[in-house]
């Protein structure tokens, strides 16, 4: 099931992202059909890979968390370096870590007043629109915008960011369900796998 599951998270990713706004050439190129169809075969692989280790897991006497959230990472790496699937808010908080990092605030200053190519790739409806997000977001957010202005490298320091956040998702999980009288490992596999969790959580 790593392997199916990962093979669908390539695909879901390859496909997704060439369905996307995004500066790689190479998958502008893709015609639309045939990247529906990885996506869409993606996401059924990556189901079914779910489904199977919750079910495994389920009734293991003994599961792994440690070996769940490992899975979550590897299904998660072909999301990393790919551009954005199903939003364009990446580039949202791309032009954003810009912002800070310029020294100014994204509540005041909008990713359309940039003067770089990222302004581009940000969906028009949110070109002009201030930040809306906390001062915590933007501590690490403008930390990735000191290192580099490349929009490709801004949405992978994101989603390495993104990825803390599953792996704190699962540390959470892990302690908060046997408090429900549920498993920790139970309830890894069946919020941290999700396709649903992966694809809006790390690969958006």
């Amino acid at each position: 099931m790593r392997a199916l599951g990962f093979a669908g998270s390539v695909l879901l990713a390859l496909g997704g992202s060439a369905l996307s706004r995004q500066p790689i050439q190479a998958l502008n190129n893709v015609p639309s059909g045939l990247a529906n169809a990885a996506a869409l075969l993606g996401t059924f692989l990556m189901i079914i890979a779910w489904i199977a280790v919750c079910r495994r897991t389920f009734v293991a006497s003994d599961p792994n968390v440690s070996g769940l959230v490992g899975l979550a990472v590897l299904w998660s790496v072909p999301f990393l370096f790919l551009p954005p699937i199903f939003s364009d808010d990446a580039w949202v908080y791309a032009a954003n870590s810009l912002i800070v990092a310029n020294g100014d605030s994204p509540y005041l200053v909008t990713p359309g007043e940039l003067a770089s190519p990222i302004s581009d790739l940000v969906h028009p409806n949110w070109r002009e629109i201030p930040a809306r997000y906390g001062p915590v977001h933007f501590l690490l957010s403008g930390a990735l915008g000191v290192f580099t202005e490349s929009p490709h490298l801004l949405v992978v320091g994101h989603r390495l960011l993104a990825l803390g956040g599953l792996v704190g998702l699962a540390w959470g999980l892990a302690r908060l369900a046997p408090l429900a009288g549920r498993r920790s490992a139970d309830a890894v596999a069946l919020v941290v796998l999700s396709p649903l969790v992966l694809g809006v959580g790390v690969a958006s």
